[in-house]
């Protein structure tokens, strides 16, 4: 059973990996890399501190990262160890000479096959904002975006389309766990703010308050007493000493 899943991967793979194109290659070669997407992830945080307010808009990008961090500690530091799986591009692997290579591009690492990290997290991305900013428009373009970074992973033969499926399954799992925290939370959140934020202008306005009235309270005889009392001269003042010569002289 197991042979029969592994010849369909590798049918699967080798027939997306065969369907090169130099544009092909420059466009999903471009598309696969992290680094090229940083200007997408800031534009969304912007849309969602705009849609939601910059306190959730806040909690959402911070919510975010944390679901990725999961994905990333659960896919590449638990599963991949213990799958243990070659990638299709590893040299040991008989199926990489089969395969067409992008700028020599292998993903540099031997172990860790199953399952896609990409897979995982661009669908868990996708979902998630997607729901969180809650415009149609944004999770269908988001979703396309994510499968077509799937699909990058197959054409550049890193990736056997049961890794990419394996992804999929924890990115839509852990998405829908971190849409259902952060919309439980999301009430608690804006109770908390509303009771913090309001003892901060209290205590100001209270200061503020106390120096005035201390201020006002004091009659311009005490304020003229006090200036008196700090610029007065001395009240004795010592008259110089005249020696007898000069006052036999005068």
């Amino acid at each position: 059973m197991i042979e029969i899943l592994q010849n369909i991967d590798n049918s699967i793979l080798l027939a997306i990996n065969g369907m090169h194109a130099p544009w092909a290659d420059t466009l999903l070669f471009a598309w696969s890399k992290t680094a090229i997407w940083i200007p997408l992830y800031i534009l969304l945080a912007g849309i969602g501190i705009y849609r939601l307010g910059w306190r959730r808009g806040v909690f959402m990008v911070l919510m975010a990262g944390a679901m990725i961090g999961c994905i990333d500690a659960l896919g590449g530091q638990i599963i991949k160890p213990l799958v243990g799986r070659l990638r299709p591009s590893n040299l040991d692997n008989p199926i990489n000479t089969l395969l067409h290579y992008v700028n020599g591009y292998r993903c540099g690492r031997g172990l860790g096959s199953f399952p896609s990290n990409h897979a995982a997290n661009t669908i868990a991305l996708a979902l998630f904002l997607g729901r969180a900013i809650r415009i149609r428009l944004v999770l269908l373009l988001l979703i396309l975006w994510s499968v077509i970074n799937c699909y990058s992973r197959l054409y550049l033969g890193v990736h056997y389309p049961s890794d990419i499926l394996g992804g999929l399954a924890i990115g839509i799992t852990l998405s829908l766990a971190a849409t259902v925290l952060y919309r439980r939370t999301l009430p608690h959140i804006d109770r908390l703010w509303r009771r913090t934020p309001a003892a901060i202008p209290t205590t100001i306005s209270t200061t503020v308050s106390t120096i005035a009235s201390t201020a006002v309270s004091q009659t311009p005889a005490d304020i003229s007493l006090s200036v008196t009392t700090r610029y007065s001269a001395p009240d004795t003042i010592k008259a110089p000493k005249i020696s007898p010569k000069e006052k036999t002289t005068v």
